[in-house]
């Protein structure tokens, strides 16, 4: 394939990409088990055991629970047979009746009493003699068991640690990488990307209520993308009710003539409207391409699955068409630009009829464009068929899939370490292959254009510069993986948004201000007025919440690293004493730093007050 074009994506997806990058997922995930040196049949075989022995525990568990269960009905009964008599012999010398019993009578009481002291110390000693000691050897076996689980689960992390540690955050992008050559993922979003981004392309920066959770930066043919989620603040209302149980008395006269009374009751419910911090967040595709630099259009999905098959579908079509036609027509009328292209299908399906600029729009979708994204749309069984949003601003292009609002992106190598090797190559292949195709159908609308791939940006031969400085998306980004709740204010309830002011920034590193900003909430009582059936008001509580801003700032330090991976990082960390005695000596270690992408950022406390960022540089070169 000339260039690895990628002419029909849905096509191409299905003939070839699925499986070849199946097979590269899976030659690397073969290659870290051969460069890490585990023992798969032993971790398997600890593995084994664990499970034997966590369904014992299981099974101790519940019969510990059904022991336990016995004893207190044993207890109950216990109790009921003692207290029986007593409250009979209380009952007949605080009662007005006398005490006379024939002697048969006297004799079943003698007889009952005695039965009902012989049945509690018959309970007694079950619970003493036998359901405890039964309790007893189920809590030791339950201790022993625990213990050896506890020591298996050790063995099998040990036994995956060295697999676990060559896990990075860059596999899923090296891997889309690999199995679309066009495709080029950058390390993190650097400035150099977003300035571009924002002079040259018209990219709308950020609110201040407005974040970033992940950003992964890229480009095809030198023209950049961002694949992104944005979580974004807006306020809103919100209804409180309350409610109130009146009553009243009526006076009535039955039906013979007599005055009677009865009392009435209902209850009352009021309502009240408030402030209330609202948040959403979505995940878009955003690309710039100066190919086709005035149009603009929007669309939105079309529901093509519920059009049907065979004639149905046509008829569908048929209806659509008409109306697009009926625009049309009323366009050329009043002199606007709309024209139906010859292809009407694709005109009802893809349905961009805001469009400003025909000649334009017929050279962004020629046959061949045509018949990609009819496959993609109609498609319901590859991909995700018409699920997409596309915005067309001049040179920048917006795709919001509804697929990928569900999938977590940000390829973080937590998503696949565990104790058992089985499993973890079951997240990490499962976890990749879902990762390219959630990438590749949310970029498919734009690989559908082939004048886009076939446009090369002069941008390309600068490539990517490790020398620029972090961009703002990525900064939110690494605040939000730092933690919300080691930066939210400890009064607040709410999400929060974290922005992030750049303190200082030297070659190789940057500190930073992370802000952020949510409400606390006090709880509060309003009293709304309401009137009853019988005419009487009253003033119904209605609870409610008051929500009040609230800010935190934290210090943060960015270090980036270009020739460090996780597993490098984490090898120093753990095997070079130079980094042991320097880390230690400012009480920062793995737990309170975090390597991310190619960077290393850590919280500014108490005792990092005196660490000179500088510092780091001659730390961090001297490496195993």
């Amino acid at each position: 394939m000339e260039k690895n074009i990628i002419y029909k994506p849905l096509s191409e997806y299905k003939t070839n990409l699925k499986l070849k990058h199946e097979e590269n997922v899976d030659q690397l995930f073969d290659a870290l088990i051969e460069e890490s040196k585990v023992d798969w049949e032993a971790n398997r075989s600890t593995v084994k055991k664990l499970r034997v022995d966590e369904a014992q525990s299981n099974y101790l568990m519940s019969s510990l629970k059904k022991q336990k269960l016995l004893r207190a009905f044993l207890i109950f009964l216990t109790v009921l047979f003692i207290l029986a008599p007593i409250i009979f012999i209380l009952y007949q010398v605080f009662s007005q009746s006398s005490w006379s019993f024939s002697q048969l009578g006297l004799a079943l009481l003698i007889v009952g009493m005695i039965l009902a002291v012989a049945g509690a110390a018959l309970f007694i000693w079950l619970i003493v003699t036998k359901v405890n000691k039964k309790i007893g050897t189920i809590k030791g076996d339950l201790n022993t068991v625990n213990k050896n689980i506890d020591k298996l689960t050790e063995t099998a992390w040990d036994q995956a640690k060295d697999l676990n540690v060559l896990f990075d955050w860059t596999m899923p992008t090296r891997l889309v990488e690999k199995t679309i050559p066009i495709v080029k993922m950058d390390p993190y979003f650097n400035f150099q990307r977003y300035e571009t981004l924002i002079n040259k392309y018209n990219l709308e920066d950020k609110s201040k209520n407005e974040m970033s959770l992940f950003v992964q930066s890229g480009e095809i043919e030198g023209n950049p993308f961002i694949m992104s989620q944005n979580f974004e603040y807006f306020p809103s209302q919100k209804d409180y009710s309350g409610a109130l149980v009146v009553s009243w008395t009526e006076t009535y006269t039955d039906s013979k003539g007599k005055k009677q009374t009865k009392t009435r009751s209902e209850t009352l419910t009021a309502w009240v409207t408030k402030f209330f911090p609202d948040y959403q967040s979505n995940e878009s595709i955003i690309y710039g391409n100066e190919a086709i630099p005035n149009l603009q259009f929007s669309r939105k999905p079309q529901a093509v699955s519920n059009l049907g098959e065979g004639k149905r579908y046509e008829r569908a079509i048929d209806k659509k068409v008409k109306k697009l036609e009926k625009m049309s027509r009323k366009a050329i009328k009043q002199g606007d630009d709309f024209n139906v292209m010859n292809n009407t299908e694709f005109e009802a399906l893809f349905h961009a009829i805001d469009r400003d600029n025909e000649q334009e729009f017929r050279l962004m979708f020629p046959a061949l464009a045509q018949e990609a994204m009819k496959e993609i749309l109609l498609d319901q069984t590859v991909g995700y068929g018409d699920d997409f949003y596309f915005f067309k601003e001049n040179m920048l292009n917006t795709i919001i899939p509804e697929h990928l609002q569900d999938m977590d992106m940000d390829t973080n190598p937590n998503t696949y370490i565990t104790y058992e090797i089985d499993e973890t190559k079951e997240l990490f292949t499962n976890y990749n292959n879902e990762y390219f195709k959630h990438f590749y159908f949310a970029m498919a609308p734009i690989l559908s254009i082939p004048l886009y791939q076939d446009y090369k940006s002069s941008d390309h031969i600068y490539g990517f510069d490790y020398d620029a400085p972090v961009s703002p998306w990525e900064h939110e980004s690494i605040a939000h993986n730092l933690g919300t709740e080691n930066l939210k204010h400890p009064q607040s309830i709410t999400e929060d948004i974290l922005k992030v002011e750049v303190l200082e920034r030297e070659e190789g590193y940057e500190k930073l201000l992370i802000k952020a900003s949510g409400f606390k909430g006090i709880e509060r009582i309003d009293y709304v007025w309401a009137m009853a059936s019988n005419g009487s008001s009253h003033a119904v509580p209605v609870p409610w919440v008051e929500y009040l801003p609230v800010k935190k700032e934290t210090t943060v330090v960015v270090k980036k690293l270009k020739d460090y991976s996780r597993p490098k990082f984490l090898a120093n960390m753990n095997q070079n004493s130079d980094w042991k005695k320097y880390f230690e000596g400012y009480h920062l270690s793995t737990d309170n730093m975090m390597f991310y992408k190619n960077l290393v950022v850590f919280i500014v406390g108490e005792k990092q007050q005196d660490l000179e960022p500088k510092s780091l540089d001659d730390i961090f070169s001297n490496s195993l």
